[in-house]
């Protein structure tokens, strides 16, 4: 049976965004039969890569990727009810698999097949414990013959071991994390785009920019990021079509938002009560609006001491006694969005071409900050509500600057949410032009912060 909330709150999906159709009000939802849609297909995905022949890294790569299309067909036909966008899902899974196996087998280990077990990324460290700690609970504790407590060495190892469960079943081999990489991605864009929908928004371009997130383009990529997007999309799916019972679904949410990052824990509920301070402000409502205003920045900053207390994670205590730090803020954010330049660079070793999806990245967060930021500001000075799904954003993406060891992974987590209030004034011929100008910006940029000595990105982050 489902607690009641200990005080009443309203539905999140009140509001307006700017956009001739756009709206946050979620219309003909059912949360009931989410939930049993979403679980239903990630069952039927863990019980269909038992049918894969394991005995070999070839036929264990390319009978995952065919079999697990299947469940992406089911979930997008039983979401979005719409067979045009059904075979566009699919074959963005099936070109997200292409890329992943492409890039790995032409710049990384050309010899996979015949050693899939060894792992030839030696300069990215992250990745070799990452594979580690998923063989030993694929082996171990999928195989039944150690504990949880005695395999888990890595920070939220309970991530890895859910994708060790379906390494389990298609064969631990490198190229595995594919299929596990595509699917997270593509069920992910089918939530983004589902919402969309739900809010008269264009949410085919919303499906297809999700499915195109950059931070999930190389599927071959060994890291936890994909899943854990897929796990908090699910739960911040839940808080948008609850119609009750909301404070339920944000302390639920936070539990599983800490499996991602700790410094996540009370970011959904942080959200809401700066959700709830806009809204008291566009209804002209100053009821509890001190209480709200004393309460975000307790909860932004337990967020972070979440990570320096639980995990002794020194890029987040050197931030919080460091007010340098704050001050570089602006100049943290900016230097992540214009660089690094030339992206040709990359191919002067085959390791580095992973960071290829960095860079589109850093193209992506220059677009959004020209087009989405103008119009929160905009909203903003006329008193608008703002879109819960912005203010996570928003949250996320602040935690992972206000890190000293920064990554555009860290910041990129929740842009994802940014989409369906981006496709609301999403235009082509205007993102055609964008992308001109900020080839033209990124160039000049560059050219005068390396000019400066400045010499690299890391240099800003420490």
């Amino acid at each position: 049976m489902i607690l009641k909330p200990l005080f009443k709150i309203p539905s999140v999906s009140e509001g307006s965004v700017t956009g001739v159709d756009y709206t946050t009000d979620i219309n003909g939802s059912n949360l009931v039969s989410f939930i049993v849609k979403t679980l239903s297909c990630i069952i039927l995905f863990y019980l269909i890569s038992g049918l894969v022949d394991d005995s070999s890294a070839q036929s264990s790569l390319f009978q995952s990727i065919v079999l697990t299309s299947i469940p992406i067909l089911v979930y997008a036909y039983l979401l979005l009810r719409e067979w045009n966008c059904v075979w566009i899902i699919v074959g963005l899974y099936f070109l997200k698999c292409g890329i992943g196996v492409f890039h790995y087998l032409t710049f990384v280990d050309p010899d996979y097949f015949l050693h899939p077990t060894s792992v030839k990324l030696t300069a990215v460290k992250d990745f070799i414990g990452m594979f580690d700690q998923v063989r030993l609970f694929a082996n171990n504790y999928w195989g039944g013959t150690s504990s949880f407590s005695d395999l888990a060495y890595m920070p939220h190892a309970e991530l890895y071991c859910l994708i060790a469960a379906i390494f389990h079943k298609i064969g631990v081999f490198i190229l595995s994390i594919i299929p596990v990489n595509a699917f997270s991605s593509i069920m992910m864009a089918t939530m983004i785009g589902y919402v969309t929908k739900l809010r008269n928004g264009n949410w085919a371009a919303s499906l297809i920019l999700a499915g195109l997130f950059p931070l999930s383009l190389i599927t071959s990529y060994f890291f936890r990021d994909m899943v854990g997007l897929l796990i908090a999309t699910f739960f911040l799916m839940c808080i948008l079509l609850a119609k009750r019972n909301i404070l339920f679904w944000l302390i639920i949410a936070s539990v599983f938002f800490y499996l991602q990052r700790t410094v996540y824990v009370l970011l959904p509920i942080a959200a809401y009560i700066i959700w709830l301070f806009f809204k008291n402000r566009s209804e002209g409502n100053n009821k509890n609006t001190i209480l709200i205003v004393c309460l975000i920045p307790i909860l932004c900053v337990a967020s972070y001491f979440s990570s320096s207390i639980f995990e002794q994670n020194e890029g987040y205590l050197s931030v919080i006694d460091n007010i340098f730090m704050y001050l570089l803020f602006p100049v943290r954010y900016f230097m992540c969005i214009i660089g690094p330049f030339p992206w040709s660079n990359t191919f002067n070793s085959p390791e580095s071409t992973f960071y290829l999806q960095d860079y589109v990245f850093s193209s992506a967060m220059f677009y959004i900050t020209l087009r989405v930021f103008p119009n929160l500001y905009q909203d903003f000075i006329n008193k608008k509500s703002v879109d819960y799904m912005v203010i996570l954003a928003l949250l996320i993406m602040i935690s992972g600057i206000f890190n000293s060891q920064t990554r555009l992974s860290y910041i990129g987590f929740g842009v994802c949410f940014f989409i369906p209030y981006l496709s609301s004034f999403f235009n082509k011929e205007d993102f055609k032009m964008f992308h001109l100008k900020y080839f033209v910006y990124m160039a000049l940029f560059n050219i005068i912060y390396v000019s400066l000595g400045i010499g690299g990105l890391s240099t800003i982050f420490k």
